[in-house]
């Protein structure tokens, strides 16, 4: 089961060229997406394993580019309209099942 997390709020910025990884958390028996080369809102490129919102859509192209919705906050919150579409690099991630171990849950800086 997914983090909850709050609502953006007012404050929280849209872009932020020098976020990157602040937390992660423990999945066990999860689909992930594991990326060599990730951004998301301008941050700096990510390496890691993010939990898959859901594995059997992603990753798509979407508004020129190919993304991933995945499980994860953006300065501690949840986007407005869905979870974070990371963008990724073609050829540079690859999809795990039933996965266990740790995931990306933040992104700030």
């Amino acid at each position: 089961m997914p983090a909850i997390y709050p609502v953006w709020s007012m404050g929280t910025p849209h872009i932020d060229s020098f976020a990157t990884i602040r937390r992660i958390r423990p999945v066990s028996n999860v689909s992930v997406i594991e990326v060599e080369w990730a951004i998301y809102r301008g941050c700096l490129p990510i390496k890691g394993f993010f939990e898959l919102v859901n594995p059997l859509r992603n990753p798509r192209t979407w508004r020129h580019s190919l993304r991933a919705e995945v499980y994860c906050a953006w300065y501690g919150v949840k986007p407005p309209t869905c979870f974070p579409n990371i963008e990724l690099k073609q050829n540079q991630y690859s999809i795990i099942h039933n996965w266990t171990g740790d995931v990306i849950d933040n992104l700030s800086s």
